[in-house]
C-alpha cells in the first residue's frame, strides 16, 4: 500500500474515533443535564411537600436518582433528609426507627463513597435527634449527647453553616435547663443561624437550602416571654 493511501486511511480512521468519542461525550452531557433537572424538580417539591404519601415517594425518586447518578453526593443527600422528615412526621412511633435506620444507611453510603462535609453531619446528628421522639426520658439523654457531638463536629469544620447552627440551637432550647439548655442558651445559635444563611454565597438551588424559617420560628420563642 503506498504511503499517502495509508496516511489517508488513518487520519479517516482517526476522525471517525474522535467523533465517536464526541458522540458519547455529548450523551454523557446529556444524561447528566436530565438528572440535574430530575433533581432540581424533586427538590423543588420537597420544599413544599407537607403530606407523608408526597414525602414516601419523593423518598423513592430521590432513592432512583441515587442508582442512576452515584457520582453525585445530594441525591443520598436528600433521600436521607426525606427519610428524616418523614420520621420526624409520622403520627406513628413505631415507624420512626426504620426511617431513621433507613436515612443511617444512605448517609454512611454518602460518608463511604465521598470525603466528609458538614451537612451529611448535620443530617447524621438530625438523624439521632429524630429517634427520640420514640421515648424522650429514656433516648433523650443518649441521643442528644451523640447528636451534639456531631454538631460540634460540624461547626468546628464549618461555624458558617446555617443548619449545623440551627440544630445546635434547637438541641439546646429543648434541653434542660439543668444541663445547660433553655431560650437564653439557644438563643445565640439561632441568631448564628440566620445570620449564616445571610451570608451563604453559593445560590446553587440544588445545594442544602433548608431551615431558615424554622431559625427565625425558634428565635421569636427564644424572645418570647412566656415559659
Amino acid at each position: 500500500m503506498k504511503p499517502s493511501k495509508l496516511l489517508v486511511i488513518c487520519i479517516l480512521s482517526t476522525g471517525c474515533l474522535t467523533t465517536g468519542a464526541a458522540q458519547e461525550q455529548v450523551l454523557a452531557n446529556t444524561r447528566q443535564v436530565e438528572q440535574l433537572s430530575k433533581l432540581h424538580l424533586a427538590v423543588e417539591k420537597l420544599d413544599t411537600a407537607e403530606n407523608l404519601n408526597t414525602l414516601a415517594e419523593l423518598a423513592t425518586e430521590f432513592n432512583r436518582l441515587r442508582q442512576q447518578d452515584q457520582e453525585n453526593w445530594l441525591p443520598y443527600y436528600y433521600e436521607a433528609y426525606t427519610y428524616l422528615k418523614l420520621a420526624l412526621r409520622t403520627p406513628n412511633l413505631q415507624e420512626v426507627d426504620p426511617l431513621c435506620d433507613k436515612a443511617n444507611a444512605v448517609l454512611e453510603a454518602l460518608n463511604q463513597t465521598f470525603s466528609k462535609n458538614t451537612e451529611a453531619m448535620c443530617l447524621q446528628a438530625l438523624e439521632r435527634s429524630s429517634r427520640i421522639r420514640v421515648n424522650m426520658m429514656g433516648r433523650g439523654p443518649m441521643y442528644s449527647v451523640t447528636s451534639n457531638k456531631l454538631l460540634e463536629m460540624a461547626l468546628e469544620m464549618d461555624p458558617g453553616n446555617p443548619r449545623a447552627q440551627l440544630l445546635k440551637g434547637q438541641n439546646v432550647f429543648y434541653m434542660p435547663s439543668v444541663f445547660g439548655g433553655g431560650k437564653e442558651n439557644a438563643k445565640k445559635y439561632f441568631e448564628k443561624a440566620i445570620e449564616a444563611f445571610g451570608n451563604v454565597k453559593d445560590r446553587n438551588f440544588e445545594l442544602p437550602h433548608w431551615g431558615y424559617e424554622s431559625a427565625v420560628v425558634m428565635l421569636e420563642k427564644c424572645r418570647d416571654s412566656n415559659p
